[in-house]
């Protein structure tokens, strides 16, 4: 899927709607490629209304979304990247509404904004991937994450991250801000490598414990 560097916002693929009118049962992304992002909110992939239905998976060891062996890049053609200038464009995945069950592994998220924005998804693991140079510091502010879970959505589950790797991007691997119910995070055998600042930010305005 390549986005040309358009200047116009779409999406690689989108699944479902946050309307709760259009639902999509079981899906499987694999082994895709996704680049030269152009604007800021091109996504590679827009996922909402994806639920667990139990008459389409046999049991819960059966993600409802599967992302397996994707590719999210921009080109870089530089041996070397100055990243208080750089201005790397796009989302990878965007899960929202009534994503209940997602597996994002063995992805590569290569010179993007955000690799991954868990809006309001549910339970989601994302293992074995890798996350370089990503630029999720919009200007002077560290708003974003390379995986960032804004204080948004109404359903809320566990987030996984296993034995990825993080490596010279540029603001906070993780953004977590999720406040409207407690979204449990568990990240194990990472590396985290030249990362430029904090890597973990948890913040969030209510008195909601996390």
């Amino acid at each position: 899927f390549n986005f040309n560097a358009s200047a116009t916002a779409h999406y690689g693929l989108r699944l479902g709607d946050n309307a709760g009118s259009k639902y999509v049962g079981v899906a499987r992304v694999t082994n895709c490629d996704f680049y030269n992002f152009g604007v800021e909110n091109q996504r590679g992939m827009l996922v909402e209304n994806t639920p667990f239905i139990s008459g389409l998976s046999a049991n819960f060891n059966l993600p409802s979304l599967l992302i397996d062996g994707c590719n999210f890049y921009n080109q870089n053609t530089t041996n070397t990247v100055n990243y208080t200038t750089a201005t790397w464009y796009g989302i990878g995945i965007q899960l929202g509404e009534l994503t209940d069950y997602c597996k994002i592994t063995n992805c590569n998220f290569n010179f993007i904004r955000i690799a991954i924005w868990s809006a309001a998804g549910a339970n989601l693991d994302v293992t074995a991937c890798n996350f370089l140079g990503c630029l999720p510091k919009q200007v002077s502010a560290y708003t974003y994450g390379v995986i960032y879970v804004p204080n948004t959505g109404t359903n809320n589950g566990k987030i996984n991250v296993v034995g990825c790797k993080f490596n010279h991007n540029y603001g906070y691997c993780f953004y977590y801000a999720y406040a409207t119910a407690e979204r449990p995070v568990t990240i194990s055998g990472c590396h985290f490598i030249a990362n430029a600042t904090t890597i973990f930010y948890a913040t969030h305005s209510s008195a909601v414990a996390t």
